[in-house]
């Protein structure tokens, strides 16, 4: 199952940034949020086609500039599993339970996340 979002999470650099600026507690919890919602109709959707839960996770990061990025500041952000956890695609998301990669892809059409799920 792919799970396409048309949004890339903020980077380490960006979210450590919020933590000073003003509102930028309330603005944590709402892209936080923003995040955990995406999941949901591929929650009802797994749980509808798929039997147990995923064990690999492939998440990949599109951008549409050639500009480098570190995947390292973007895979920080918990609630790309926590999400998937959430909506019982994954039962846990510590390393005994799934295997997880990430990719960047610059040059891309558009940005977004694509999140490639495997029994």
């Amino acid at each position: 199952m792919t799970i396409v979002i048309s949004d890339v999470p903020p980077s380490q650099n960006k979210w450590n940034r919020l933590n000073y600026a003003p509102k930028g507690r309330y603005v944590m919890k709402s892209i936080k949020n923003k995040w955990l919602k995406y999941y949901h109709n591929y929650g009802m959707l797994w749980r509808a086609t798929h039997q147990g839960y995923a064990r690999k996770v492939v998440i990949i990061f599109c951008f549409n500039n050639k500009i480098r990025h570190d995947k390292d500041n973007y895979a920080f952000f918990k609630p790309l599993l926590d999400g998937l956890v959430r909506e019982g695609i994954i039962k846990d998301d510590n390393t005994k339970e799934i295997k997880t990669s990430y990719k960047i892809v610059l040059g891309a059409k558009r940005r977004e996340t694509i999140i490639e799920l495997e029994e």
